[in-house]
């Protein structure tokens, strides 16, 4: 499974997200799962990768940025052959999302493997869109969206672009389940195994960094060092 982290900002909790996520890249590769954190820096004038972070010429933005880190990210790891590049399944998320990746490839093994679109579903103006903390899309799809980029609106929201795109092949969204979490008094000790899927995500960011710690250390076993920014 290839994986697309949308990790840019440079708030604490950001940063800090960063690191477990390093150290979730690290563990989920045993079991196949290729992670790329990627983002913006408006010092470099051609793409880096280092470790897997890849890092884009270019400014952090929310509206058109994420859309377009995500399609460059796509595109590149495609065009250069990458690890991953040939995995049937692609899950574009953010920092705030977490995943027991264990628990998602169980859930993917059976699914289809082309024209498939799977996340928790959003709804704008009657419209359903994949929702941008976390969508699977087949690879075809994929490479349909990079054949027909040029039609995806940059002026709205990224997951709500690619929803709309998406609508044009009248594809039905398979639901994913997911668990919202804005307080640590909501943690339970245990995890449920009904869900592989959490959004992190409060008005509080050391709450955020609290409840993150809460389900790596449950999912992915104690870390001896968080793997800082470099």
């Amino acid at each position: 499974m290839l994986v697309i982290v949308i990790a840019g900002g440079t708030k604490p909790v950001y940063t800090a997200l960063r690191g477990f996520w390093r150290l979730i890249r690290d563990k989920a590769a045993v079991d196949g799962v290729v992670v790329y954190l990627v983002g913006y820096d408006p010092s470099l004038t051609t793409p880096r990768l280092h470790k897997g972070t890849l890092v884009f010429p270019g400014t952090d933005s929310l509206i058109p940025g994420v859309l377009l880190e995500t399609l460059d990210a796509v595109e590149y790891i495609y065009h250069n052959k990458l690890p991953g590049h040939d995995a049937k399944h692609v899950l574009r998320t953010n920092l705030s999302s977490f995943w027991n990746f264990r628990g998602l490839l169980n859930w993917l093994a059976h699914k289809p493997t082309s024209n498939y679109v799977a996340a928790f579903i959003g709804v704008l103006k009657g419209t359903e869109f994949p929702a941008g903390n976390g969508y699977v899309l087949s690879k075809d799809l994929w490479l349909w969206i990079l054949d027909n980029r040029g039609k995806l609106p940059q002026h709205i929201i990224d997951d709500v672009a690619v929803g709309q795109l998406l609508a044009k092949k009248s594809l039905r969204i398979n639901p994913m389940a997911r668990q919202d979490f804005t307080d640590p008094a909501e943690v339970p000790h245990e995890f449920s195994q009904d869900y592989f899927f959490w959004r992190v995500k409060s008005n509080i960011q050391t709450q955020d960094i609290a409840i993150f710690s809460s389900l790596f250390f449950f999912w992915y076993g104690p870390a001896t060092q968080l793997v800082v920014d470099s």
